[in-house]
Order: C-alpha cells, then sequence, then structure tokens
C-alpha cells in the first residue's frame, strides 16, 4: 500500500497591521458589552489583564432556603494552561457582587449578571478583562 501525501501550496501573505483600524473599531475591549449600563465600564486590555471568557454556575439552585453557591470559571483566550481548571467557589449573592466589582465590573453590571445567573442557573460573560492579581485563583 503506497501512502499519499499532499504538499501544500504556498498561501499569499497578508499584511494585517492595515486591518487593525478596522477591527479594533469593530471588536471592542470591553466587558459587559450587551448590557445597558449608565457607568462608564474602565475594562481594557493591558498587560496586567488577562482577557477571556467568565462562566458563572449556581450550583445549589435547586434549594430555595439556601444561601446561593457559585462556581466561576474563567477561560483565557490566549496562553491558556492545559489541564483541568480550578474553579473559584463563592457563597452568597453579596459576595459574588463584590468579587465582580473587585474584578472591575461597574456596581449595575455586577447585578445585572447576578440577576441573568438567577434567571438562568448559569451565565457566560465573553470578553471579560481578568486583572493578572486574580489568575492564580483558576490555574490548576
Amino acid at each position: 500500500m503506497a501512502l499519499a501525501y499532499r504538499v501544500p501550496r504556498k498561501v499569499p501573505q497578508i499584511d494585517l497591521a492595515a486591518f487593525a483600524p478596522v477591527l479594533y473599531s469593530v471588536i471592542p475591549l470591553v466587558s459587559c458589552k450587551n448590557l445597558e449600563s449608565k457607568e462608564e465600564n474602565h475594562m481594557t486590555q493591558t498587560d496586567e489583564t488577562v482577557e477571556g471568557s467568565l462562566g458563572i454556575l449556581w450550583e445549589n439552585y435547586g434549594e430555595a432556603s439556601a444561601s446561593p453557591k457559585y462556581s466561576l470559571l474563567f477561560s483565557r483566550y490566549k496562553d491558556f494552561r492545559n489541564g483541568a481548571q480550578r474553579p473559584k467557589k463563592i457563597v452568597g449573592n453579596s459576595e459574588l457582587e463584590g468579587y465582580l466589582i473587585n474584578i472591575h465590573f461597574t456596581t449595575n453590571d455586577a447585578r445585572e449578571w447576578i440577576k441573568q445567573v438567577r434567571e438562568k442557573r448559569s451565565v457566560r460573560i465573553d470578553n471579560t478583562m481578568m486583572p493578572a492579581e486574580f489568575l492564580p485563583d483558576y490555574e490548576p
């Protein structure tokens, strides 16, 4: 049996730098892009932040009388690590709100995300700019 293989052909190179102004005007570098907020959101890409998705899961939604327990997972878009990811555990709505404010969400946006988690049991927040000091919470 003979092995067949394909030889890659040359692909023309595209100068992406020419498209940078267009890309950055279309793709916002802020979190909570789907939420309406009167407060200005100050989350922008810096050396001290990492862009990714923040998932919030309400673990004990079936226990109406219990304090809500949340599990948070942050998935970075670039330079992700292999292996299982460690979730951050938070108990209580006020603790979750405080954490979201600490990672630079506005108060109104934090409350809106908590409202959505309570309605849907989980939510994924794309384009979250996670401050570097909070990244060890999610490392394996």
